[in-house]
């Protein structure tokens, strides 16, 4: 009949049933919840897939932002279903340049750093490979050359500024 409402079961609903409610659901209702059961747990499977999924890929986001501009390793491919990820991991060859890794390290701690401290946090940025006090300053002035980091009067190493173009500015 148009206009009635369906009564719904007090279990179905969560609550226990009073004593006028104390009937054995009938069957056609069983079936029905067991089936909105199963397709819950359908449901909730394919949601920890996508859950696990999505955190992988979180995962990987920092491991990527530190090899950004090492394009050949630093890939990362959600399948069209948003169901696979393939996460290509670096390996110590394919860390990042020291001249690069520079100005990431005063990228991630956005202030002015001497030597000494840009020199502890390398391997924050990916950065692992040995190299000797030559090889790091050469770096440093390879860096100043190319306008990613400036030299402050007090010996301190900063980012350059830029303006919304990309363009350097200032000193």
């Amino acid at each position: 009949m148009q206009g009635e409402e369906e009564a719904i079961h007090p279990l179905a609903e969560g609550r226990t049933p009073d004593e006028d409610e104390m009937s054995v659901p009938a069957q056609d209702e069983i079936e029905g919840w067991r089936t909105e059961l199963q397709e819950i747990e359908e449901k909730l499977a394919h949601l920890n897939e996508r859950k696990a999924m999505l955190q992988q890929v979180l995962e990987t986001i920092p491991v990527i932002e530190k090899l950004r501009g090492n394009t050949s390793i630093a890939q990362l491919n959600i399948g069209q279903e948003m169901n696979t990820v393939t996460v290509f991991q670096p390996t110590a060859d394919d860390c990042p340049k020291l001249v690069n890794a520079i100005p990431m390290v005063l990228e991630k701690f956005r202030k002015p750093m001497t030597p000494s401290q840009i020199k502890l946090h390398l391997k924050e940025v990916g950065f692992t490979r040995e190299y000797g006090e030559t090889y790091f300053y050469t770096a440093i002035k390879r860096a100043v050359e190319k306008r990613a980091i400036v030299k402050k009067r007090d010996g301190r190493y900063a980012l350059v500024a830029r303006d919304a173009n990309g363009a350097a500015y200032g000193g």
